[in-house]
């Protein structure tokens, strides 16, 4: 619901709105569940050939599996076997959103080009998400399936707003016309904290149908409530993938690397030995939200200049061509870790600390079993460059109006990293 009007300025109008919005959602998938299916393998033979389950007074209807032949291995199960050890599991999802505005706008004076115009305006919005899986899934009684938990959260973000237009000339020679525009933002997340941000962007066209513009500014992306409160959710990697196993070293040490070295050197300092070690246990990965380990917003800063033309010597058919040159740099992007990448991120650092820089998601317990948390965190870093072209042509045909468009973009440069101390990869 909203109502707008006139202001009690002169000229000036209000926006005011409020909204809620609701999303439900389920998602179900078929699976085996680990406990009936160790109870079906469970058997004893009955005096007259057949079997029966040993745990049958604890699960009644517990149905023994069936002898293997050619349709078992083939997967063709008996149907009542099926029906045992298969179930259809079944998770919800909840969105909720509330949303309220208000702004106003209008005149503040007069310059040669026109009215200086002002927008000014406030927000409120308020999230929150309510990710409940099938309890077999949460329980890990899924065969082949990782474990989950309930993802919920809630954010709410506040801000305040303005914005002004200047239309300095107009109508001049070598000015048709020549405007400012700067808006500024500031925004206070209850998840993240407050940031500021800003555009500047001006427009000189030298006279009619001939220009160019250009603009700076910076933005930001709020990590998402799935991003900060995601429930861990567990998965297996190889033990292969612990750095101190002996697999990962030549059998002399004169032939490691340096990177084999330092790993060497780290592992020793928690009491293992890569010459000898054996990881025999897979490793552990819980993957979760980054809301408990400080995730924060992306930031950026972008600039483009170009130039537009829109000659008025075709007569009925308009022209419109553009052509700007961009820069985007993301800094603080949010990324979600491997398991295989934060262990060696933990054993490869010169300054190694067991419980410190990644070693802090990595835990190894006295029978050398290690569990690796990995979270969303801010690490890479985006740069994209390039040229964008549109082109917009249009007439009447009869009563109608035909319009055709291009728009042609050309990266010049498209590189990232994931870690600060990496160098960028352009993929062009």
């Amino acid at each position: 619901g909203g109502l707008r009007g006139d202001f009690f300025l002169p000229d000036w109008r209000f926006d005011a709105y409020v909204g809620k919005s609701w999303s439900d959602g389920t998602y179900e998938i078929e699976s085996f569940l680990i406990d009936r299916v160790a109870n079906s393998l469970l058997v004893t033979q009955n005096a007259n050939g057949t079997f029966s389950c040993v745990n049958a007074a604890t699960f009644a209807n517990c149905v023994p599996a069936p002898f293997l032949n050619a349709d078992t291995i083939g997967g063709r199960l008996p149907q009542n076997y099926r029906d045992y050890i298969l179930q259809n599991t079944v998770g919800t999802t909840q969105f909720r959103e509330t949303t309220a505005a208000f702004s106003v706008d209008g005149p503040l004076f007069a310059l040669p080009g026109g009215d200086v115009q002002v927008a000014l305006g406030a927000e409120y919005r308020k999230q929150r998400i309510n990710d409940t899986p099938d309890q077999q899934a949460q329980a890990g009684n899924l065969l082949g399936l990782t474990a989950a938990v309930p993802t919920r959260g809630t954010d709410n973000v506040k801000e305040v707003f303005g914005e002004i237009f200047v239309p300095i000339l107009s109508d001049r020679p070598f000015f048709e016309n020549l405007n400012l525009n700067a808006s500024v933002r500031y925004t206070d997340y209850d998840s993240y904290g407050s940031d500021t941000t800003y555009k500047v962007a001006g427009e000189w066209e030298f006279f009619p149908g001939f220009g160019v513009r250009g603009s700076y500014g910076t933005s930001y992306r709020a990590p998402a409530l799935s991003e900060q409160f995601l429930g861990a959710t567990s998965g297996f990697i190889g033990s292969g993938s612990d750095p101190c196993d002996a697999d990962g070293f030549p059998a002399n040490t004169a032939d490691y690397t340096t990177n084999q070295q330092i790993i060497a050197r780290n592992c020793a300092a928690v009491g293992i030995d890569v010459a000898t070690f054996q990881q025999n246990s897979g490793i552990t990965v819980f993957n979760r939200g980054g809301a408990e380990t400080g995730l924060s917003a992306e930031t950026s800063t972008n600039w483009s200049v170009g130039a537009v033309v829109r000659p008025d010597f075709f007569g009925p058919v308009d022209v419109s061509l553009a052509l700007d040159y961009f820069d985007i740099k993301v800094e603080n992007g949010v990324s979600s870790l491997g398991g295989g990448t934060i262990l060696n991120r933990c054993y490869s650092a010169a300054d190694f600390d067991p419980s410190g820089g990644f070693c802090r998601f990595v835990q190894r317990d006295a029978n050398q079993i290690l569990t690796v948390t990995s979270g969303f965190v801010n690490l890479s870093t985006d740069i994209v460059k390039g040229f964008e072209f549109n082109g917009r042509v249009a007439t009447d045909i009869g009563s109608d109006r035909l319009t055709l468009n291009a728009n042609v973009t050309k990266y010049t440069e498209q590189s990232d990293r994931l870690f600060p101390e990496e160098f960028l990869l352009d993929a062009n």
